[in-house]
Formats: C-alpha cells, structure tokens, sequence
C-alpha cells in the first residue's frame, strides 16, 4: 500500500482527506472490477448485477462487490464482498481501475472521494428514465437560486454514463451533472438484458422470480400496477383512489385478469400489505423487478420510468394521469409525445383504453416511440460494455 490511516465509521474529514491524498498516488489495476451496492436497498442494481454476468467466467478480472448486510448469493465464483466502510473495501477501492456506481444514488454510493484520473467510474443505470428521480453527483440544483452565481464546475467522479439512446442520454445527462454528452456509452442499458435473455439462460435467482410469479397467475393474464408515487398515497388518492382500485379489480375479476401491484418500498414500511384482492408484486417479494415485467401482460401506471422499459417487450402500457398539473415538476419526458401507449386524464378512460390494448391494438406511435428511446432490444448491452472496456484497456497498454 501506498500509505495507511485510521478507520472509523462514518467517514471523518482527515480520512477523507488522507483518502483522497492515497488515490492520486496509487497505480490503478485495469483487471479489478469493484460493483457498488445502492445504498438504500443494499442489493446490486440490476445493470450492475447484468454487467456482472457478462466477466463471471473471466478469471483474469478481480471482481469484487461491496455493500452493507448479508452476502448477496449471487452464483459467481471468486467473488469478494466487502463493507463499503471497511479497510479491505477503502484498499480495493485505491486500486481499483474499474468502478461501477449505481445511477440512482452514486453521490452517495461509496463513502470514499474516489476520483477518475487514471480509473473508469461508470454510472449504471437500470432502465429508461421518464422521470428525474436521481440527481446530479453533487445534489438537487436549484437553477433559479444560482443564476447569479459564477463558481467553477466541481471534479467529476464519473467519466461514463451507460445510456439506450440519444434521447436517452439526454435524460440520463439531466441527471448526472456535471458529465457531459462526450461522456455517453451508448452502448444499451446492461440491465435490459434480463428484459430479453432466454428464460433458461437467465441468472437462477430472477428465473426463479418469474417463475413465481407466473405460478401464481395460474393460466391468466397479468395486468400490473405500477405507479411513480410511492407510498400509500399511490393507491388512496394521488395514482388510484380506494373506490377506483375497487372498480378496477372487479373489471379485471370480470375478464379472468389477475391485478398486480408493485410499489417501490423504499423508504416505505416494507411489511405494508397489498390491497385486498391485488397480487403483491413488491420489491420485498421479488427484488427483480425484470423478472416481474418479463411475467406481466399489461402495465397501468401514472408515469413510472419501468413501464417504458416493459414497452420495450412490445406489449401494452397505459398511462393515467388524473393530476397533470403535479407531474410535469419530476418528469424529463413529455409524456404527450414520448409516452408510447394512450395517456388518459379521467379513470372513467381507463378501462376503454386497457380493453384495447387488450385486443392488440398498440397506439399509433407505440413503435415510433420505442425506436426513439432504445437503439437495441437484444441481451448484447452488457457485452458491448466490456467489449469497449477491454478495447480502452487494449489501447492504453499499447
């Protein structure tokens, strides 16, 4: 080691600092791969979890995860896990010439100032984004209350953005400030892999989610809810009301659909049952939220990002708004032009418009709307990763 301090929890400003110091000294290794675990779930995100997959069998690459609470099972072998807060995980992190942060929370992913000189640090990011959800690397901007100020652009932890598309990497940019368009991996989002990998081929644990899940279909269709507000409120009043959930569990009872329900839990009490009569589809219950979609026929949402990437599948989604005026604040997308089934604003409109998305009749700018937002629907995303990894490793080493 270059140097060494003392460790305690949380991080203290003089090992912040000795940290920082220790980086810009230490020689980075291109074979050592460091997957970083979301902070509030302690899981490894899907993208991360796919890109993952991609070097299991590669045993010139050191691949390590680090996160807080139980080991992941995550089937590959040779595979250290580590506290982010400990000493092992500070020493991995020095070294470390591949970093894989998580997009929805890499400000705070790692407790370490790791900066990109001489290192990858990609931002992973899990699905389409039809909303802002995440925030730049140093926090919410409040663009009104800065105008006036000249400051120089902070350091840049990340130096990759993993985006679908060029749309797509606009999103992705409006919420990774201060990187920049030539930052773009356009390569296709790792975690749409487990959107479209042969069932057989995919890792046990996600296959055995969705097998679960369609268990518990038995034979019928599944239309999912799957609303952008999280919380209770998203089934008593902001997405669906108590009354309207009602309506529309007796339509789906009427039609031999079975009516899902998945809400994000974080934050949330994670015991919080479903609704009566509604399939708890919950984070809590089946982590993969791929293998949950994979099992879905319809998706019912207000505008949660996952339903763009269920659309990807080329089946139907439906998206009702009944406040329009509370959605535009959160949403990059207008969901007018660039949601890619029918958006209605009375829940009295729903039911017609599930009726014909269940006769196979997709809205005319279905397919315009997902060319625009995904470049490739295959299982490759994560291959085209590592293959521009290995490429830039290839060149520096020439």
């Amino acid at each position: 080691m270059s140097g060494s301090f003392t460790l305690t929890s949380p991080i203290a400003s003089a090992e912040w600092d000795a940290f920082h110091r220790l980086d810009r000294l230490t020689a980075k290794r291109p074979d050592l791969w460091v997957f970083v675990c979301d902070p509030l779930t302690h899981a490894l995100p899907a993208g991360s979890r796919a890109l993952l997959e991609a070097v299991r069998h590669d045993s010139e690459i050191t691949k390590v995860v680090l996160g807080e609470g139980p080991r992941p099972d995550l089937g590959v072998a040779r595979l250290a896990y580590e506290s982010a807060y400990n000493e092992s995980a500070r020493d991995f992190l020095l070294h470390a010439g591949r970093v894989f942060l998580p997009h929805s929370a890499h400000a705070a992913a790692v407790p370490w100032p790791i900066g990109s000189e001489g290192r990858l640090v990609v931002a992973v990011r899990d699905g389409l984004q039809l909303n802002r959800g995440a925030v730049g690397q140093y926090g919410a901007v409040d663009v009104g209350a800065v105008t006036n100020v000249v400051h120089a652009i902070p350091d840049q932890t990340i130096n990759a953005v993993l985006t679908a598309s060029r749309i797509d990497a606009l999103c992705a940019l409006a919420t990774t400030w201060p990187c920049t368009y030539n930052q773009v991996w356009n390569t296709g989002l790792p975690a749409h892999d487990f959107l479209f990998r042969a069932l057989e081929d995919l890792p046990d644990d996600i296959r055995r989610q969705h097998d679960e899940v369609h268990t518990s279909l038995a034979g019928k269709d599944l239309l999912l809810l799957l609303p952008h507000t999280t919380g209770p409120e998203a089934v008593s009043g902001v997405f669906l009301s108590t009354p309207q959930l009602a309506s529309l569990a007796a339509w789906c009872e009427g039609r031999d659909i079975v009516l899902g329900l998945r809400m994000d839990t974080r934050g949330a009490r994670p015991d919080r049952p479903a609704p009566q009569g509604v399939l708890d589809l919950s984070p809590a219950r089946f982590p993969s939220l791929h293998a949950v979609l994979r099992a879905a026929d319809l998706v019912l949402t207000d505008h949660a990002d996952a339903a763009l990437d269920f659309a990807l599948l080329g089946r139907p989604v439906v998206s009702l708004v009944q406040h329009p005026a509370e959605a535009p604040r959160d949403m990059l997308l207008d969901l007018e032009r660039l949601f890619p089934g029918p958006v209605v604003r009375k829940f009295e409109s729903v039911f017609q418009a599930l009726d014909s998305a269940r006769n196979a009749t997709l809205h005319p700018r279905y397919d315009a709307v997902r060319a625009l937002l995904c470049d490739y629907r295959d299982d490759h995303n994560s291959a085209r990763v590592v293959e521009r990894i290995r490429a830039m490793t290839k060149e520096a080493g020439a």
